[in-house]
């Protein structure tokens, strides 16, 4: 009962307006073009399509979708990232399938044993190249979000679950009093002599100002960011840099410079716009700590050890108010995490198995999300195909009314459709296939930071999907275009 009260209608509602902006973005222009033909000049379909509509319905459309994106996204720089991505796919389509409908079409008009229906297709191919591009953007941009959806639930998903070591540490404990360092370090290793065990001074700081300039969250626009600055930053201290951190600009503090010095986590100087050699001051229980920037490290967030966005020197912090943290790995079957409660019970225990078997529950019911989505994805694939091919209906039952005048049989026309249509599919679905791996790489390598090669399988996947959806877009159109009669045809044009 709670969960049905919980739920909300926004997400329905959201859904029809993003539908109808859509379509009415993209269907307006020319409905408004529409209505200013006559009825006797339409009965006579005695019209033309104005390009410059088209035009305006593609650049009508493509504002409210922005205006859309930017509305849900509230981020001028994601919607951008984004927007920008879709025209450059859309490009990049256009253009390879224009260069290679002409390309293959010289190729199989020059084969001389070539079924005459093929060259027939071949001869489409290179007589109207953009229409045959435009047809293989359309199934190429909805096959890129299909083949990206089914990357995301195989490849990706499985690449960062093997990123985290065999014997990464499961289990945190925060809030280790100074007193009590030694005790947890000793019970710990009783357990488990060869265990490595991270224990690591923890102070509580807020971040007041940079540069001389009082910090505040308005001063940012991302939401992550502004959570940052709003709450109290996790600082430590250390003689040596901890042995997974990679120190990737300036030079770690010695004992001999000045301790007003910090290293900064590569990730966090970035989403601060922070560079080396800035002063930072923190406010740790009132008091406050001025310090230059004078190296930056990146840190293994995969490890699942313990990591601190700032490291300071120890002659700087070690009398400031602190706890310890530690994070060690506990074998299966073992409660030594329930003994050190029950002897410390001030401490608090972080079960990263039991979290991991959480995400592992969200992560199952997102792949069935997924497989929804892929099934919506591969329809909306075959509609998009079918628009596209419905616009050429006229000219193609032409075609075929002149081709049967003149004698041409059945199985003539089917081999120049099949063939028409395996191009289109073949190459959407291989351009589709080799963008989904490139941008799911890239994805993994840059935006997650997880070491995975490109999934060059599903560019096999694309090129089966794409002559599938292919076939079941053309064959209604097909079906009509072979059964109709010439003469209506001829009579009708």
């Amino acid at each position: 009962m709670n969960d049905f009260q919980q739920t909300s209608l926004w997400p329905a509602i959201w859904g029809v307006f993003v539908s109808l902006s859509l379509f009415f973005g993209f269907s307006w222009p020319p409905l408004l073009a529409l209505s200013k033909v006559s009825p006797i000049r339409a009965l006579r379909k005695d019209y033309f399509v104005n390009s410059a509509s088209v035009w305006q319905s593609a650049l009508f459309g493509l504002v409210c979708f922005s205006s859309l994106l930017l509305w849900v996204s509230k981020d001028f720089k994601l919607a951008g990232i984004v927007l920008g991505s879709f025209i450059a796919a859309s490009l990049i389509f256009l253009g390879l399938g224009y260069v290679l409908s002409q390309f293959i079409g010289k190729k199989m008009v020059g084969i001389q044993n070539l079924k005459l229906g093929m060259r027939f297709a071949g001869l489409k191919l290179l007589g109207a190249p953009f229409m045959t591009a435009l047809q293989v953007a359309s199934l190429g941009i909805a096959l890129m979000s299909l083949l990206l959806l089914i990357v995301l639930r195989n490849d990706l998903l499985g690449a960062w679950q093997s990123s985290v070591p065999q014997n990464a540490p499961n289990r945190f404990l925060i809030n280790i009093q100074t007193d009590q360092k030694d005790g947890v370090i000793n019970a710990l290793k009783a357990a488990n002599e060869s265990r490595p065990i991270d224990m690591y001074p923890m102070v509580r700081g807020r971040l007041i100002q940079i540069n001389g300039k009082t910090v505040s969250s308005s001063d940012y626009e991302q939401e992550n960011v502004q959570r940052l600055v709003d709450r109290e930053f996790n600082l430590s201290y250390a003689d040596e840099m901890p042995v997974h951190n990679r120190l990737v600009d300036g030079s770690w503090f010695t004992q001999t410079q000045d301790p007003g010095q910090v290293s900064m986590e590569q990730g966090i100087m970035k989403s601060l716009n922070l560079k080396l050699g800035d002063r930072l001051v923190f406010d740790v229980a009132g008091q406050q700590y001025e310090v230059k920037i004078t190296s930056v490290r990146k840190l293994d967030w995969n490890s699942m050890r313990v990591n601190f966005f700032a490291i300071m020197p120890r002659a700087l912090l070690q009398e400031a108010p602190q706890s310890w943290i530690s994070a060690y790995r506990q074998l299966p079957g073992v409660n030594e995490d329930m003994k050190l409660v029950a002897q410390y019970p001030n401490l608090t225990v972080v079960d990263i198995d039991a979290t991991l078997v959480q995400v592992q529950e969200v992560l199952s019911k997102l792949s069935l999300a997924i497989q929804l989505l892929f099934g919506f994805a591969l329809i909306a694939g075959i509609l998009v195909l079918a628009a596209a091919l419905a616009s050429s209906q006229d000219q193609r039952m032409k075609e075929a009314a002149v081709l049967k005048a003149m004698g041409a049989s059945k199985s003539y026309l089917l081999t120049a459709w099949r063939t028409e249509l395996l191009f289109i599919g073949t190459i959407a679905g291989l351009m589709a296939g080799v963008f989904a791996s490139i941008t799911t790489y890239l994805l993994a390598r840059f935006a997650l930071e997880i070491e995975m090669s490109p999934p060059v399988m599903i560019i096999l996947v694309g090129v089966i999907a794409g002559g599938v959806a292919s076939s079941m877009a053309g064959y209604w159109m097909r079906s009509k275009v072979l059964n109709t009669s010439p003469i209506l045809i001829l009579q009708d044009g």
